[in-house]
């Protein structure tokens, strides 16, 4: 029967082996060692994360600073459809009996008082602009058109602001009338120009016939 012959491992394979085995051991030494702590912040662009694999456990929403919820949404909305500007302009005036006087412009709209026999005071508005609306709470006191809301409004139609100076006595008195019912509005066309106003008239007050005063709200946009 032939005998085997068994051979020893060479010097060279066992110093490789045992290298392997180092080498092996080393990088999972590495690995257990290494943490958080090891890396660079700044050192992972975002683009090297696996997508979905952050989620609420890892994220501190405490840090995150203010984040707009849907309410904070709709107001942000808000702010940037109204880039309005806001302005109050206020007139005074006197006329005699047969004059009209212009008051304010503002816009498409145009503001006059008429100061007729009486002497009787009514401040009046007319647009320039088709398709524009205008609303009194003083009623038809005063208009010239069959209804205090006037949509649509045209050029041409004149529209009372207010109420006429002969709401507490028609006798020729002096007489003061003040917007003590409320305001009237006027909008453009447009919707570009609104204007809230409120319209104080007299009649043989101060020395004059006829007196108007008053101011108006304006937002543009």
């Amino acid at each position: 029967m032939k005998k085997i012959r068994l051979r020893h491992p060479s010097p060279a394979l066992v110093i490789s082996v045992l290298a392997l085995f180092v080498a092996l051991g080393g990088t999972v030494y590495a690995a257990s060692k290494i943490s958080g702590k090891s890396i660079k912040q700044g050192s992972i662009p975002g683009n090297r994360l696996k997508k979905h694999t952050l989620t609420g456990k890892q994220i501190n929403l405490k840090k995150l600073g203010t984040v707009p919820n849907a309410t904070n949404a709709v107001e942000a909305s808000h702010a940037t459809t109204a880039g309005t500007t806001e302005q109050i302009k206020t007139w005074s005036a006197t006329a005699t009996i047969g004059q009209t006087v212009t008051l304010l412009t503002i816009g498409p709209f145009t503001y006059t008082g008429d100061c007729t026999t009486g002497p009787h005071a009514q401040t009046y508005v007319q647009t320039s602009q088709a398709n524009s609306a205008g609303d009194s709470y003083a009623d038809e006191s005063g208009y010239e058109t069959s209804s205090s809301q006037q949509f649509p409004w045209e050029p041409g139609e004149k529209l009372s602001v207010g109420y006429g100076s002969d709401e507490h006595e028609t006798d020729g008195s002096p007489q003061w009338v003040g917007p003590y019912d409320g305001s009237d509005t006027q909008i453009s066309g447009d919707g570009h120009t609104f204007v809230n106003t409120f319209a104080s008239v007299g009649t043989k007050v101060f020395g004059a016939d006829c007196i108007f005063v008053g101011h108006a709200f304006t937002l543009t946009r």
